[in-house]
């Protein structure tokens, strides 16, 4: 699980406060996250790389 995705089950369920746009926006971002296929894949270890050199 990426941090998108976990930041988003946090908010949909209720237990971090966030308005309804942040919370399109997020389900948007983690079902994107999901998507093996099209122009642009999520690769978590690419990702995190920035997250471990801070």
């Amino acid at each position: 699980m990426n941090y998108i995705t976990e930041y988003n089950n946090l908010i949909q369920s209720g237990k971090i406060a966030a308005s309804r746009r942040v919370k399109q926006v997020y389900a948007r971002l983690a079902a994107a996250t999901a998507e093996t296929s099209g122009q642009y894949v999520f690769d978590e270890i690419r990702a995190n790389r920035p997250i471990a050199f801070i």
